[in-house]
């Protein structure tokens, strides 16, 4: 699932050392940099994202939204983008915010379905990146007004013939890539 994700940004950062005239074998501490640069620019944007998304449903003034700064300090996502050896924690972070975002799009314009196929991907690639990470769809009905209405969506959006076949293709696509 990392490779997945980061095959694009190895790809420029190979090109870019290419044009430097810097041995690109993938070793360099060149690499190392872009792909820590990369991986904390995917959490920063995740972050300034997920502030953005609890922001809009709590309707926080500007004043209140200097509350995420201290978390993103003291965050252990930010911890592991610094120290970690793989970037997956990051990638991981970025796609919740992706899947959180897409469920609200979702509740918006349920009619649109290219954000049900995109949010069955998402929660493939996250199965890639990390199985265990499945544990997030937990927080979902979180984002709905109860419970009831959480299980209402998901029965008219989700669970129809067509929009869960095509989703688990959709869904086997980032697996099917580690095969």
């Amino acid at each position: 699932g990392v490779s997945l994700m980061a095959t694009p940004v190895f790809l420029l950062i190979t090109a870019g050392l290419e044009v430097c005239g810097i041995d690109a074998e993938g070793y360099n501490i060149q690499y190392h940099i872009g792909m820590f640069a990369f991986s904390l620019l995917m959490f920063c944007f995740g972050f300034w994202w997920f502030a953005k998304i609890i922001s809009k449903k709590y309707q926080l003034t500007d004043k209140q939204k200097w509350i995420f700064l201290p978390i993103l300090i003291a965050s252990p996502w930010l911890f592991t983008a610094m120290y970690a050896v793989m970037y997956a924690n990051n990638y991981l972070f970025f796609c919740f915010v992706a899947a959180l975002a897409l469920i609200l799009k979702i509740k918006e314009q349920p009619e649109r379905k290219l954000y049900i196929y995109l949010f069955f991907f998402l929660v493939g690639l996250i199965t890639v990146i990390r199985p265990t990470s499945l544990i997030f769809l937990v927080i979902l009905p979180y984002f709905f007004e109860s419970w009831k209405s959480f299980f209402a969506f998901v029965k008219t959006y989700l669970f129809r013939l067509n929009v869960l076949s095509i989703g688990f293709l959709i869904f086997a696509i980032p697996i099917a890539y580690q095969f």
